[in-house]
């Protein structure tokens, strides 16, 4: 059993990031659950929430029409969760999910190179100003096969070379050679699906391709109106990949860069400036108060205790009073 992770919902076109929960989406039914595999100082300082998901899968098995929700849909939709998922699909948002630490990708629909992808994928689209939702996913995952001598290290270094022949032989005998598989590859194909809760008799499927490609849109997908039922489902296709485990970051190299924000950077470059400059000042006049303070009182303290010389030492005698 393998559970797939959410990440924060970010855009390429804000800068705000928004809890994945935020959204009116169906939750886990263990409950939802941070992930302390994935804590670290990193996912904080990038302002990264990774939490479990209702996204299950089980190793090498095919999935269809899964229905995420414990009831089978989401709803109603209230008028603030129609705002909310308006809002986030206006603004270019996406959702980031996370399978054995790789994030899940999906092909840019945007760039020239066939090859290019994007981590996440798009809450939903717009079309001729009516809102649609994502709310069926096709998820592939790509595994490489290992051989089952090579996953106990401390075992195989600790084994002399006949141990470890014999173990490999009992694994030939097994049928164990190729029973591990790594994951080196995790993508996504999201669509929004008209359909009614439990009944997918005459269901209509629109996906991202389709809207991108610009041309005619054949059926209808899932229309975020208030009051309306929300089916979440999804299918899970395993894919057997040449991709070595030590390779499968090579995918992510391909992203185009994100845009960059100079307006926040300068905003910030500024702030710290004047902020900086603030307190230098209160920092100087602090320093030549004290300063003249303790001039002061070294100057009266010399005074008192300066020896008397010269013509000072007679002074009683000849201004004496008569």
């Amino acid at each position: 059993k393998m559970q797939a992770e959410v990440n924060t919902v970010t855009s390429y076109e804000t800068e705000l990031s928004f809890d994945y929960y935020s959204l009116p989406v169906c939750k886990p039914v263990e409950g939802v659950k941070k992930s302390q595999k994935n804590l670290n100082i990193g996912t904080l300082l990038m302002g990264q929430k990774i939490q479990n998901s209702p996204y299950n899968f089980t190793l090498m098995k095919d999935q269809r029409n899964v229905e995420v929700c414990k009831q089978g849909y989401y709803g109603p939709l209230s008028k603030g969760e129609v705002e909310n998922l308006t809002g986030k699909i206006k603004d270019g948002y996406r959702i980031k999910m996370i399978l054995d630490n790789l994030p899940v990708t999906t092909q840019d629909l945007d760039a020239p190179d066939d090859d290019s992808v994007r981590t996440g994928f798009e809450i939903g689209y717009e079309v001729n100003g009516e809102f649609f939702i994502n709310n069926h996913l096709f998820f592939t995952i790509l595994v490489h096969p290992v051989s089952a001598i090579y996953t106990d290290g401390a075992k195989m270094f600790q084994s002399s070379g006949m141990e470890l022949e014999g173990r490999r032989r009992q694994l030939l005998e097994e049928g164990g050679e190729e029973s591990y598989y790594t994951v080196v590859g995790f993508e996504v194909r999201a669509c929004s699906e008209a359909v009614s809760p439990g009944n997918r008799a005459g269901a209509s499927m629109v996906c991202m391709d389709q809207v991108k490609s610009g041309g005619p849109i054949e059926g209808t997908g899932m229309k975020i109106v208030e009051g309306a039922t929300v089916t979440y489902t999804y299918d899970v296709m395993w894919q057997l990949s040449d991709t070595k485990w030590a390779s499968r970051w090579d995918a992510y190299l391909k992203m185009p860069r994100g845009q960059v924000h100079w307006f926040s950077i300068i905003n910030s470059l500024v702030v710290a400036l004047v902020l900086s400059g603030v307190v230098m000042v209160i920092l100087l006049r602090t320093v030549r108060r004290d300063l003249i303070k303790y001039e002061e009182i070294v100057g009266d303290a010399e005074s008192e205790f300066k020896e008397e010389f010269g013509w000072k030492l007679v002074m009683g005698d000849v201004f004496r009073a008569p």
